[in-house]
Protein backbone atom coordinates (compact mmCIF):
# COMPACT_ATOMS: atom_id res chain seq x y z
CA UNK A 1 0.00 0.00 0.00
CA UNK A 2 1.19 3.33 -1.01
CA UNK A 3 0.96 6.07 2.22
CA UNK A 4 1.23 9.68 1.06
CA UNK A 5 2.91 11.96 3.59
CA UNK A 6 3.38 8.55 5.40
CA UNK A 7 6.57 10.81 7.13
CA UNK A 8 4.27 12.49 9.10
CA UNK A 9 2.36 8.90 10.75
CA UNK A 10 4.66 6.49 10.62
CA UNK A 11 6.49 6.29 13.87
CA UNK A 12 9.31 3.58 14.80
CA UNK A 13 8.99 2.17 17.99
CA UNK A 14 12.45 1.22 19.70
CA UNK A 15 13.11 -2.15 19.91
CA UNK A 16 11.97 -3.44 23.05
CA UNK A 17 9.77 -0.51 24.29
CA UNK A 18 6.11 -2.27 23.94
CA UNK A 19 6.06 -5.37 26.70
CA UNK A 20 2.46 -5.68 26.51
CA UNK A 21 -0.96 -4.72 24.32
CA UNK A 22 -1.21 -1.89 26.97
CA UNK A 23 1.30 -0.15 26.07
CA UNK A 24 0.95 -0.58 22.51
CA UNK A 25 -2.34 1.36 22.95
CA UNK A 26 -0.86 4.26 24.70
CA UNK A 27 1.79 4.29 21.78
CA UNK A 28 -1.04 4.68 19.35
CA UNK A 29 -2.20 8.34 19.57
CA UNK A 30 1.82 9.24 18.58
CA UNK A 31 0.39 8.43 15.07
CA UNK A 32 -2.54 10.23 15.25
CA UNK A 33 -2.87 13.44 17.95
CA UNK A 34 0.35 14.16 18.40
CA UNK A 35 1.10 14.66 14.93
CA UNK A 36 -2.09 16.51 14.36
CA UNK A 37 -1.36 19.00 17.03
CA UNK A 38 2.59 19.56 15.77
CA UNK A 39 1.03 19.53 11.91
CA UNK A 40 -1.14 22.59 13.72
CA UNK A 41 1.75 24.45 15.39
CA UNK A 42 3.43 23.99 12.19
CA UNK A 43 0.73 25.22 9.63
CA UNK A 44 0.47 28.57 12.41
CA UNK A 45 4.44 29.45 11.60
CA UNK A 46 4.62 28.96 15.33
CA UNK A 47 8.51 30.37 16.52
CA UNK A 48 10.55 31.66 18.69
CA UNK A 49 8.47 34.16 20.21
CA UNK A 50 5.17 33.59 18.50
CA UNK A 51 1.89 34.25 20.82
CA UNK A 52 -0.42 31.65 20.69
CA UNK A 53 -4.06 30.52 21.05
CA UNK A 54 -5.05 27.03 21.26
CA UNK A 55 -8.86 26.36 21.49
CA UNK A 56 -9.81 23.45 23.08
CA UNK A 57 -7.86 21.13 25.73
CA UNK A 58 -8.65 17.99 23.91
CA UNK A 59 -6.27 15.55 23.31
CA UNK A 60 -5.02 17.31 19.86
CA UNK A 61 -5.05 20.48 21.75
CA UNK A 62 -2.78 19.44 24.32
CA UNK A 63 -0.50 18.18 21.77
CA UNK A 64 -0.51 21.39 19.52
CA UNK A 65 0.21 23.54 23.26
CA UNK A 66 3.22 20.66 23.81
CA UNK A 67 4.38 21.25 19.78
CA UNK A 68 3.82 24.92 20.17
CA UNK A 69 6.11 25.05 23.49
CA UNK A 70 8.80 22.92 21.60
CA UNK A 71 8.82 25.37 18.26
CA UNK A 72 9.70 28.56 20.69
CA UNK A 73 6.29 30.10 21.52
CA UNK A 74 6.43 32.66 24.39
CA UNK A 75 3.22 32.66 25.51
CA UNK A 76 0.62 30.26 24.85
CA UNK A 77 -2.84 30.99 25.72
CA UNK A 78 -5.09 27.60 26.34
CA UNK A 79 -8.65 27.97 26.17
CA UNK A 80 -10.39 25.18 28.69
CA UNK A 81 -13.15 25.52 30.69
CA UNK A 82 -12.02 21.61 32.87
CA UNK A 83 -9.29 22.24 35.50
CA UNK A 84 -7.97 18.82 35.17
CA UNK A 85 -7.22 19.16 31.60
CA UNK A 86 -5.84 22.90 32.32
CA UNK A 87 -3.33 21.73 34.46
CA UNK A 88 -2.10 19.43 31.78
CA UNK A 89 -2.25 22.04 29.52
CA UNK A 90 0.26 23.88 32.32
CA UNK A 91 2.42 21.46 32.03
CA UNK A 92 2.72 20.78 28.24
CA UNK A 93 3.80 25.05 28.40
CA UNK A 94 0.64 26.72 28.34
CA UNK A 95 1.53 30.25 29.98
CA UNK A 96 -2.87 31.28 30.28
CA UNK A 97 -5.54 29.42 30.59
CA UNK A 98 -9.04 31.28 29.42
CA UNK A 99 -11.80 29.50 31.33
CA UNK A 100 -14.80 31.43 30.10
CA UNK A 101 -16.61 30.98 26.70
CA UNK A 102 -19.61 32.95 24.89
CA UNK A 103 -21.28 35.42 27.18
CA UNK A 104 -19.37 34.68 29.93
CA UNK A 105 -16.84 36.39 28.56
CA UNK A 106 -17.72 40.07 28.55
Amino acid sequence: MRVPLANGTLFKIPHGMVKDDHMLRALLPLSDVLSTGHHAAVCAEVGNGSIVAVVGDGAVGLCAVAASKRLGAARIFLVSTHQDRAAIGKKFGATDIIAVRGDESD
